[in-house]
């Protein structure tokens, strides 16, 4: 069994619009080994918000995540965004992705991501780029 992995937010966006190596990994990944963070959640609401059509936006990325975990930013999560943040002060990453890799790091997940140049700075985080 592959080690849980958290989709970022572009790799949802890339599925959604098709992009043909993203849906070839999401459908060959098993769904339990999957998660999204509430930060995607959030990402992903305001884009249907902005979107032309909201209702049928929001209907595809809830259908695309349905089953996954959605991990929260909680406690440990907190003290590990603290931790990440000091030791990135010298070159740090964005604030979502920050907080996105925290939650990795908190709950053991690595991160597939579009963003592996980011996300490769943070030691120790297992980072996985689908897009081609």
């Amino acid at each position: 069994m592959t080690a849980p992995r958290i989709l970022d937010t572009n790799i949802i966006s890339l599925a959604l619009r098709g992009d043909a190596a993203v849906v070839r990994h999401l459908g060959a990944a098993r769904r339990r080994e999957l998660a999204v963070t509430a930060i995607s959640l959030a990402e992903l609401e305001y884009g249907s918000r902005r979107s032309k059509d909201p209702e049928a936006h929001r209907t595809l990325w809830l259908r695309l995540i349905k089953g996954m975990p959605v991990l929260s930013f909680t406690r440990s999560e907190a003290y590990e965004h603290a931790r990440l943040r000091e030791t990135l002060r010298e070159q740090p990453i964005g604030e979502r992705d920050l907080i996105i890799a925290a939650i990795a790091m908190a709950n053991g997940f690595g991160v597939i991501t579009r963003n592996a140049r980011e996300f490769k700075r943070v030691r120790g985080l297992k980072v996985v780029e689908w897009a081609g």
